[in-house]
């Protein structure tokens, strides 16, 4: 669930086995804050998750944008890191 500027903050809990964090989950879901809407799990083999500084994503869409023919700021990692550097550029 966003804000109403599309930005949402998240937890990271690192070190947690896959019941720790399912559990975890559990917990917060049964408290019924009212703003909880849901959430997930993150399977690390199944998901890629970026934690990266504001100037490392800027080096990586400079590095995807120059480095490949057919890059389009509106497509694939380009296009989401593009996305979120914008977003945050009007938010900060």
């Amino acid at each position: 669930m966003a804000g109403g500027d599309g930005r949402y903050w998240s937890l990271d809990a690192p070190g947690l086995t896959e019941e720790q964090a399912k559990q975890l989950l559990d917990e917060v879901k049964e408290q019924q804050f009212g703003w909880f809407g849901s959430g997930i799990a993150v399977d690390p083999s199944a998901w890629l998750t970026l934690h990266l500084y504001r100037a490392s994503a800027e080096m990586l869409y400079d590095g995807l944008m120059s480095s490949a023919e057919t890059a389009t700021p509106e497509h694939g990692l380009a296009g989401d890191i593009g996305a979120w550097l914008r977003l945050s550029a009007d938010a900060g």
